[in-house]
């Protein structure tokens, strides 16, 4: 999808691209808090464990079943965003444009999206969350998002049950030069 426009872009996010739903008829539970980076935080953007981050966690459940729907984490180093606090109010979600247009309020344009996909037996208790059947596993993406000076500015980590699950990888080729 290409956005032709800045309010374009202010109302279209990664959740609406996905789920190909208006943000208006998604139900999302926010949860923000700042936090020291753990190990695995500090080592997926490369900053030092402790350094404050905004760690803002997301669950849509489908208000009918009660199943969960989508769940992701996502953590921002707390220096990247203090000029805009309202970025760390769960109240202004959902985010019209998503994560994208929070950070380009601060003079952040991410430039490289890297997801990195890994499968995990699930708990009991996140099998139920999910409503998934026995031996169905989940599919962890580490989303890593750097900007236009090389600095990874988020990372976000995404759930997803294997049984009702696509993956597409896409691999753009430039034609072999024939001299």
């Amino acid at each position: 999808m290409v956005l032709k426009s800045e309010a374009q872009r202010a109302r279209v996010g990664t959740a609406e691209i996905e789920s190909k739903a208006k943000i208006e008829d998604l139900i999302f539970r926010p949860t923000y808090d700042v936090v020291p980076a753990d190990t695995d935080v500090g080592a997926g953007l490369e900053i030092d464990e402790g350094t404050r981050v905004l760690r803002r966690e997301w669950e849509l459940v489908d208000p009918v079943t009660g199943r969960r729907e989508a769940w992701s984490a996502s953590h921002i180093p707390e220096t990247y965003i203090r000029d805009n606090p309202a970025l760390c109010d769960p109240a202004n979600e959902p985010w019209p444009g998503g994560t994208q247009h929070q950070l380009s309020t601060v003079g952040i344009e991410i430039m490289t999206i890297t997801d990195q996909v890994t499968a995990h037996m699930p708990s009991t208790v996140i099998a139920q969350l999910w409503d998934l059947h026995p031996g169905v596993p989940m599919l962890r993406c580490r989303r890593i998002s750097i900007d236009q000076h090389g600095r990874r500015v988020e990372i976000s980590d995404v759930e997803y049950p294997a049984d009702r699950t696509r993956l597409d990888f896409i691999t753009p080729l430039t034609p072999w030069e024939t001299s």
